[in-house]
């Protein structure tokens, strides 16, 4: 037989059409918003912060530090692609930081900004970190694990990351400046290949860390036990405070809570003396190694790490850039 095959027309509907029909459903809307959530870490986002990060010699000299701690997908625009003002951090260079070995590093943070009685929102705004020390700050950088809330420590390199010297766009100060000041820059490994989402996302959860001599003075232990318990089918979610609650009387209080019979609360009480224990173990092998580290400096690094100051550098006009 002869004729013409015909592709069948797909009649299906994507969102776009949906949208304007009025006949998103909730899984639709949910499905989109994942979309959108995820572009922020995908490829492209990522060749594009590395294209951000290639500001060449003549740059202004805060956009060659990195801003640690930023989402990568507005990294290009937030920091190399606004001329903020950071001339004031130039003229300390040689003012009050002379003589002085500086480490710098950017960050951002929120702001807002009162126009005519109206207080405006800022969403972000770069910000550079000036740290004097006679020693290189430690070379260690934090990830705030959000499932697991607490932080996890890497090493620089982990990240890519490293304190380098800081060459002036003036090449007659090359020699004033670059032997006594370094900052934070990425740089690339070789044949560095596209990290994964996760690890494009875990960018903006970094942050500097430095173990201070009086860290375990400061140390906060953990006191809240949650874990879940499952009776008849069904699991019940169960929380334990260190400081405020007792054993004997917080089992009988979560059968209240849940509606379970009170002859469960011997299976509840066995489960969080086991739960509790875990947590202060967990605390005590964490005061331990933090002694551990401590213990293994010099007196060299400990009096630099006491001694060390940190300035904090705002744009000069970014209330204009609102």
């Amino acid at each position: 037989m002869g004729g013409t095959k015909r592709k069948a027309r797909d009649d299906g509907e994507g969102p776009s059409t949906k949208r304007r029909k009025g006949e998103l459903s909730k899984e639709d809307i949910e499905a989109e918003k994942d979309a959108i959530e995820r572009a922020k870490y995908s490829p492209q986002v990522w060749m594009r912060f590395m294209d951000a990060l290639n500001v060449g010699d003549d740059a202004a000299l805060w956009k060659k530090f990195f801003f640690i701690g930023t989402e990568l997908h507005i990294y290009p625009g937030l920091i190399v692609g606004k001329n903020w003002d950071f001339s004031h951090l130039e003229e300390d260079l040689d003012g009050k930081f002379k003589n002085k070995v500086v480490y710098m590093f950017g960050s951002t943070e929120g702001s807002s900004a009162e126009k005519d009685g109206v207080t405006y929102n800022v969403d972000l705004v770069p910000v550079v970190n000036v740290v004097c020390s006679s020693l290189p700050p430690p070379d260690k950088v934090a990830v705030t694990s959000l499932q697991l809330s607490k932080e996890i420590v890497h090493a620089f390199r982990a990240w890519n990351l490293a304190w380098v010297p800081t060459y002036p766009t003036d090449s007659s100060r090359l020699d004033k400046v670059s032997s006594r000041t370094f900052h934070l820059a990425y740089v690339p490994g070789r044949g560095a290949r596209i990290p994964s989402e996760e690890r494009i996302r875990d960018y903006q959860y970094l942050l500097p860390w430095v173990l201070t001599p009086k860290a375990l003075e400061k140390f906060v232990p953990e006191d809240d036990v949650n874990f879940s318990m499952e009776f008849n089918g069904r699991v019940y979610a169960m929380d334990f405070n260190l400081d405020c609650d007792t054993i004997k009387q917080r089992a009988p209080d979560l059968c209240e809570e849940h509606g379970l019979p009170s002859d469960k609360a011997a299976l509840i009480s066995e489960e969080l003396k086991k739960q509790v224990e875990i947590v202060k173990s967990r605390n005590r092998l964490t005061k331990e190694k933090i002694q551990k580290q401590l213990d293994a400096m010099n007196q060299d690094q400990i009096d630099s790490l006491r001694n060390m100051t940190l300035y904090k550098y705002y744009p000069r006009d970014y209330t204009a850039q609102m």
